[in-house]
This record gives C-alpha cells, structure tokens and sequence, in this order.
C-alpha cells in the first residue's frame, strides 16, 4: 500500500508540481457536474471526476504497477483528465451564468487577468528556441536518434533505453518511440529534490549543470539498465563509463554517445 500511495504521489509532483493546473482542473470538473447547463457540460464534468477520483485509488495504481513497467509511466493516466477543455468550459460558464452584460464583462475581465498574471510567456520561458534544421529539432537530437537507429540495426539489438540530457530527452519522442528515456519528460527538475535528492542528483549530473568527481551517476543509471548514456564531456565521467562496460558509438562536439550490449532489460517473472 505505502508503494502504491508513493506512486500516486509522486506522479503528480512529477506531472504538475506545484499542482496549481491539477486543483483548479479538479475545481472545474466539479463546477460543471454541479452548475453546468446542458447535458454536454455535465457530462465532461462526470467524466473528469470519476477519472481523477480513479487517479487516486490504489486499486488503479496497482494495475498500473502491475503491468505499465512498474507503474514508470503512470502518469500517462493524467492524460485522460481534459484539463484544458475544462477550464475553457468552467470559463465559459463562469463568464454566462449571469445575464447581466456588465456582470459577463467583470468575470472575464477577472479571469483574463488571472491567466495573464499565472501564466508564463512562452517565448521568455525557453518554451521555443531556434531550430538546427526542418525537423525544428536540435542537431544533438536528430545526431543521437540516428545513432541509435544505426545500432540497432547492425547489433539487432531492439533494447533501448536512453539517459541523456534535457534537451535531447524532450525532443526524442517527438520522432521515435522505440526509445524509452531514463528521464521520462521532465522539464523542471527542482521539485524532485524534496522528495527524491539521489535521483535529482543524477539528473544535475546527466543534464550536464556540474562535474561529478565521484562518478556516482554513472553506475546508478547502469543499474537502472541505461544501455545508452549521452554525457557531456565536461562532466568528466569518460573513464568511469569505459570501466563499466560502455562505448563511444557517436562522438559530438562537446558530448559523446556511449552504449553498453551487455546491458539488457529486467527479466519478466513467470
């Protein structure tokens, strides 16, 4: 129970960490099974409440654990709660359950400050950045991609699962899904050091922010089954990667791509 209740937790730090979005998502879920007019409203609310209700229940997360890699990618279920939509509908109403105009005018006046002031400018906020190429994806991703590729195809080995820095790891996915990434889609990684500081502490060191003398970071990812690391050269961990078992397969301009064969997925129990 105590690992199924840390995996519930856990997942909403790393989806919404500061769990602003998830509240007021759960806030408009309930607003519109409550006050919403029109069966389409009630119905989104319905559905919203019972699917965060069942986010929290340890019987989904056992399933989860159960049979979606020990629960890894559980947070993949949030992705069935419509927040967006939501909070566009709960707006909505907000703004027409008065009839008087000047009312509507000061509830949408309240709510567009709201998201002005709450929000992030997504130009100042490194949401965007220049692109290397047509693919709108950094070099360093496409290069990696197409080493891995490369691999599998001379070893045959269909095994992949990457640890590499921030800004490969939020592109990857969006060209292939054979990769698994060790880091999963975090963007933000300061929340997990209150709760997790050993993991948060392999990813300071993996996203390349400072030299590790003790090369730690390095055998935790090989236990965690990483056949295929992207270091930055200034962490200086080339040698204590050497030592484990790994290889250069792709050299950068300041980073090299390492892989291990020996390296191979948990065996399934019987």
């Amino acid at each position: 129970m105590a690992a199924l209740l840390e995996l519930i937790r856990s997942t909403l730090l790393r989806a919404d960490p500061k769990g602003i979005y998830f509240i007021l998502g759960a806030c408009a879920a309930v607003f519109l099974l409550v006050r919403g007019r029109g069966k389409e409203m009630r119905a989104l609310g319905l559905y919203s409440v019972i699917a965060i209700a069942l986010f929290f229940l340890p019987p989904t997360a056992y399933l989860a654990m159960k049979f979606m890699r020990k629960g890894d990618v559980y947070w993949r279920y949030l992705w069935l709660i419509p927040t967006v939509e939501l909070l566009a509908a709960a707006a909505t109403e907000l703004i027409t359950i008065s009839s008087k105009r000047m009312v509507q005018v000061l509830t949408a006046v309240v709510l567009a400050a709201g998201l002005i002031l709450g929000g992030s400018n997504l130009y100042r906020a490194g949401a965007f950045e220049k692109s290397t190429g047509r693919e709108k994806l950094s070099l360093m991703t496409m290069q990696t991609y197409h080493a891995i590729e490369d691999n599998i195809a001379a070893t045959g080995n269909t095994y992949a699962h990457l640890a590499a820095p921030q800004t490969v790891s939020s592109q990857l996915r969006e060209v292939t899904s054979d990769v698994t990434l060790f880091t999963g889609r975090i963007l933000n990684i300061e929340p997990i050091k209150t709760y997790n500081p050993k993991w948060y502490r392999n990813l300071v060191v993996l996203y390349g922010a400072k030299t590790d003398d003790e090369h730690k970071v390095v055998r935790s990812l090989k236990k965690q089954r990483c056949n295929y690391i992207l270091m930055y050269s200034r962490v200086n961990c080339d040698e204590d990667l050497s030592a484990k078992g790994y290889e250069v397969i792709l050299r950068g301009e300041d980073w090299n791509l390492w892989y291990n064969p020996e390296v191979q997925p948990k065996a399934k129990k019987e």
